[in-house]
């Protein structure tokens, strides 16, 4: 693997990820969370799936366009549903496991409202957890969840970032934070998005004992992620 290559094989020799294991990968809207997964997953060994709940199917071409990345000559797969409930997202993993080696789910804001009539805010995510880690375990294929994360731990990662381990993220096997500093300061990003913006990925949590991956520095050049280095 080069220096600058940002795939999914990199995570999983990092973390020692095993095939049936749940990853949380966390940042502000607008912080690239997608683009760094697209990175990933077109950057793979492996045949990955992309399950957009938000994006429509033109909005995950014109992002892919812009990376250069040809929707037929990708390494990986991508699907489009708009609001499913977790039942239905459930099914669909299901569904597409023999096609794929891990899936990538952006992001958990996504999901059907109505479940928020069952669960308050912390229950319906441990409920949401939950049952996908039991998904990842059943079918033995690795999830990653793209979510938005605690305001006061995005914004301090450096002091805050393991003050978001509590009972409900017990179900989640590694929670990762992206951070880029340039993000929280006023930055007219129209005109910054052809500069390099150095980028940190945290490790929040990781059911290793120790945690490998604690920060890795990374590179944002719009619409790219790549490494700063091996670390």
């Amino acid at each position: 693997m080069t220096s600058n290559t940002l795939d999914f094989t990199f995570f999983k020799n990092k973390l020692n990820l095993k095939n049936d294991e749940l990853i949380i990968l966390g940042g502000r809207p607008g912080m690239g969370k997608t683009l760094f997964a697209i990175n990933l997953l077109n950057n793979s060994s492996q045949k990955g799936c992309f399950i957009s709940l938000c994006d429509s199917d033109e909005e995950i071409f014109y992002k892919l366009e812009k990376m250069n990345i040809v929707s037929s000559q990708s390494n990986f797969g991508s699907i489009c549903i708009e609001q499913p409930t977790l039942l239905e997202l459930m099914e669909l993993i299901v569904l597409q496991k023999d096609k794929f080696d891990y899936f990538v789910i952006d992001d958990m804001s996504g999901l059907n409202e109505e479940i928020e009539k069952l669960f308050n805010h912390n229950k319906n995510y441990q409920f949401v957890f939950r049952h996908l880690k039991l998904l990842a375990k059943s079918i033995g294929k690795t999830i990653i969840l793209l979510s938005q994360l605690d305001r006061i731990v995005e914004e301090k990662p450096h002091t805050n970032r393991y003050n978001i381990i509590s009972g409900k993220e017990k179900y989640i096997d590694h929670i990762l934070i992206i951070y880029r500093s340039d993000y929280y300061k006023n930055i007219d990003k129209k005109n910054n998005m052809g500069g390099i913006s150095n980028a940190l990925l945290y490790a929040a949590k990781s059911k290793l004992e120790k945690n490998l991956i604690e920060e890795v520095k990374l590179n944002f050049t719009y619409p790219f992620w790549s490494l700063t280095c091996n670390n």
